[in-house]
């Protein structure tokens, strides 16, 4: 207490909660559980309780997904110990309960219970009938642990074709494992190569360099290189290890003369007067030449169609390439006369051909009819990953049909990745099929159909279906599909600032040109931090920042601070991560120019007695008179004072005189 000049002592009150008696003390800690292992229950990890040391009784209103809920008891107990739906305080106390996970490979799992009192703790006691019940909800969660316990599996293996005597990309088409590990990357599978009896691996890049070991993300990358000596046939052990489990394969090699081979050619179907697109679901061919990109594989119209044109990027230039195909470039437009058409084409690869005839049929506009796209949604799938087609995302129905007569053939195939048919099979893990033609609606309904994406840095892909139900269709569905990069995109922006000053760094300098990443609370991590500033944060002025987030960014709280030297050009290095998502961005470089001032005074260096003979001209240089400038401008000048009336000063000419002069020049002329 404070009365004008008077101060008490210090006094502490000292204040005491007491607790209700039958208030419920909850213990919900979680449990951490390893992948397919159990876990025992404690009093530390769940358990109910009030002060009046009431029972509880623990009902399960919802089991776990991943695992069950088991009671260690003796073999001459009743009841089932396994899936309980009910337990007490005393299971838990005498350490009985279990979790027990399933082997899978998620990664949490959860279970809710109701409690309710059973009654006081006291065997023979009255009980009072006022007693107030006391009941509660809880959600037990279970993080689980995943380890490497799976092996690699084949998801490619084919025979690899070459060039007798010359050389072939090795890539995921030819040669693909997938690890089954849901927190495995498959890129980092390691394949080691021994012996090969007919070649040689090497680096696409430097072919002199042999390879023994590479990555899958090499083969993703067109890195690993083929190259054929010896036999026409052979067969070579690869071990393919996720750094734990190894596994073997043999990649068959058959060497032979070039061809190009038709893989399918399935014609078109199409109705009368109007389009219909020419893709590699319907035109595709094969060839062992090294061929680098689909432009490499040319198509020639040596005979047109007699009712129609074909026509790329809506012109006729009578020759399209399979990336013209994959793209949906290439269109036969029919001209509304005769039943069937048929157009002939030559394929060309490097200096073999190949003809090939594609039939067109005419069909009625009369089966257009009544078949309905209830759901046609786009897809999100993660850079280099698969995502599953569900009835949510694609739905086809008709009127007079069940929805498990529709029929989805594919069209135009997905340019930036592939889809692939899973069918499990009972006592093995599956088999699958990729690049299938053609799903059912059951097929989708049941999960079996996926999206594999598998190019790099693509932001969006498509695939185009033909739903049939019965004698009824939809043509041309576009199925787009939206790619979240695998790093975070990262747009930077250079900026000017005035020498020894300061410039706030909007968040324009930092963009994340993505929707998948708009509004991302990331932070900007510095790689290489200015050499002639520094990085700070307004609140905190002259405290140099390695890091700064988002949010301090949009709040203009960064700012550059130059050291004010004389250099007139900086830069920093930066990249963004968000530990939410686990990304990060490339390094990219903000170049500062400075603005000079000329804040500095010219120093004189060299200021000697110049000795002279009378009437005679002697050369001045910057040995007699120098003058430097912190500023360091080109050409900077300054005056001549107090000249004495018995003498001139001139540069080169005896007839011009000096009124100022340069240090450069005094290197580079003669003054006299």
């Amino acid at each position: 207490m404070v009365a004008k000049h008077i101060e008490s002592k210090d006094y502490t009150f000292r204040i005491n909660f007491k607790a209700e008696r039958r208030h419920i003390i909850l213990t919900n800690r979680g449990l951490l559980v390893k992948e397919g292992e159990g876990k025992l229950i404690t009093k530390s990890e769940l358990f109910v309780q009030t002060l009046d040391k009431r029972t509880f009784q623990y009902t399960v209103t919802k089991s776990p997904q991943h695992g069950k809920l088991k009671l260690i008891r003796s073999s001459d107990s009743p009841g089932n110990q396994d899936n309980i739906t009910a337990f007490t305080d005393q299971d838990i106390l005498g350490e009985q309960l279990i979790y027990e996970h399933d082997d899978s490979e998620t990664q949490s799992d959860e279970f809710l219970l109701v409690v309710s009192t059973a009654g006081p703790d006291q065997e023979g006691a009255f009980r009072d009938l006022d007693t107030e019940h006391l009941s509660a909800e809880i959600k037990a969660t279970i993080s689980v642990e995943l380890k490497n316990d799976k092996k690699p599996v084949c998801v490619v293996d084919k025979v690899f074709q070459v060039v007798r005597n010359g050389q072939h990309l090795l890539t995921l088409s030819d040669l693909c494992y997938h690890d089954p590990d849901s927190d495995f990357d498959d890129g980092q599978l390691l394949y080691i190569r021994w012996g090969i009896p007919n070649g040689d691996l090497v680096q696409a890049s430097d072919p002199t360099q042999k390879l023994y070991r590479f990555g899958q993300e090499d083969l993703w990358e067109g890195r690993v290189l083929f190259r054929h000596r010896g036999a026409d046939l052979a067969r070579f052990v690869l071990f393919v290890t996720d750094g734990v489990h190894y596994t073997s394969s043999l990649l068959e090699v058959s060497v032979s003369d070039p061809y190009v081979r038709v893989v399918n050619n399935t014609g078109l179907l199409i109705q009368r007067g109007k389009d219909s697109s020419l893709t590699t679901a319907k035109l595709s061919v094969t060839t062992n030449h090294d061929v680098r990109t689909d432009h490499e594989v040319q198509f020639h119209i040596v005979q047109p169609p007699n009712h129609g044109s074909v026509l790329v990027n809506s012109s006729a230039p009578g020759s399209f390439s399979v990336h013209d195909l994959k793209q949906g470039h290439v269109i036969y437009r029919h001209d509304g006369s005769g039943s069937f058409d048929m157009f002939n084409l030559i394929v060309r690869v490097k200096d073999i051909h190949l003809y090939v005839g594609v039939y067109v049929q005419v069909d009625s506009e009369s089966h257009q009819h009544h078949t309905q796209i209830l759901h046609s949604k786009t897809l999100v799938v993660e850079e280099g990953k698969p995502v599953k087609l569900s009835r949510e995302r694609l739905q086809a129905v008709h009127e007079d049909l069940v929805p498990s007569e529709a029929v989805f053939i594919v069209r135009a195939l997905p340019v930036h990745g592939y889809l692939r048919r899973s069918l499990p099979e009972e006592g093995s893990v599956g088999t699958e099929d990729t690049f299938p033609l053609m799903f059912t609606q059951p097929d989708v309904d049941d999960g079996y159909i996926h999206y594999v994406q598998t190019m790099p840095d693509q932001q969006q892909d498509r695939f185009i279906l033909d739903v049939r139900s019965g004698f009824q269709a939809v043509s041309r569905l576009e199925i787009l599909v939206d790619v979240v990069p695998k790093q975070i995109p990262l747009a930077v922006q250079n900026f000017t600032v005035q020498e020894g000053g300061s410039k706030a760094l909007p968040e324009d300098y930092f963009r994340t040109p993505s929707k998948h990443f708009e509004g991302l609370d990331c932070e900007f991590v510095l790689l290489k931090p200015p050499k002639h500033g520094y990085i700070e944060n307004s609140h905190f002025p002259r405290v140099k920042l390695m890091k700064f987030t988002r949010k301090q960014v949009e709040n203009e709280l960064i700012s550059y601070v130059h050291d004010g030297s004389e250099e007139l050009l900086d830069s920093f290095t930066i990249f963004a991560n968000s530990s939410e998502l686990g990304k990060q961005s490339l390094p990219q470089t903000l170049f500062v120019t400075i603005e000079s001032v000329n804040d500095e005074s010219p120093v004189i260096t060299a200021n000697k007695i110049l000795q002279v003979w009378v009437n005679s001209v002697t050369e001045i240089t910057c040995d007699e008179l120098c003058a430097v400038d912190g500023d360091s401008p080109a050409h900077r000048t300054w005056p001549t004072w107090c000249l004495h009336p018995a003498m001139d000063i001139w540069l080169s000419s005896p007839f011009l005189d000096v009124a100022s002069r340069t240090s450069p020049r005094l290197r580079s002329t003669r003054a006299s």
